[in-house]
């Protein structure tokens, strides 16, 4: 999505230092248009708002992302009639980079349970675009990648 629509073959880094190979394009998954908006929209949720902005973003880097929740179902429990447990499952999947993403990660917290429960408020001491903010620094750090790109406008269609 983040690239213009066009499907890749992921490439997973098992270690730094490793050779690096472009992956290969496997034809038009969606429109350039519609990647775009997409993006910007991702984009437009960590410049505005607060929680995002001030414990995801790095400066001068165009980022955006998208969280997810998910509480957990145990079919075993209640005598096999299932119930919920106090348990979610947590993350995070964003992109470094505005017109040419540098990174794509993705953060996942398994079977984590919140400091406390409201709606719509599941709070972990350190939350998955925390961690994906950290990871996205040391990478881009590590891999010696541009720093030096545009920030997305949150103007951006």
């Amino acid at each position: 999505m983040v690239n213009g629509g066009t499907l890749v073959t992921p490439h997973a880094v098992l270690a730094v230092g490793q050779n690096a190979t472009s992956p290969a394009t496997r034809g038009r998954v969606m429109t350039s248009d519609t990647s775009h908006r997409l993006t910007a929209l991702m984009a437009h949720v960590l410049n505005t708002v607060p929680w995002y902005r001030d414990k995801t973003l790095v400066p001068h880097l165009a980022m955006g992302g998208k969280t997810g929740t998910a509480q957990i179902w145990d079919p075993k429990a209640n005598h096999g009639r299932g119930a919920w447990k106090k348990t979610y499952n947590y993350s995070f999947i964003g992109y470094v980079g505005k017109d040419r993403p540098q990174l794509v990660i993705a953060v996942t917290i398994h079977e984590a349970r919140p400091l406390h429960v409201s709606q719509g408020n599941l709070p972990l001491a350190v939350e998955s675009y925390e961690l994906y903010r950290r990871i996205a620094t040391d990478a881009m750090a590590t891999l010696d990648l541009p720093t030096d790109q545009r920030t997305a406008s949150i103007t951006d269609p």
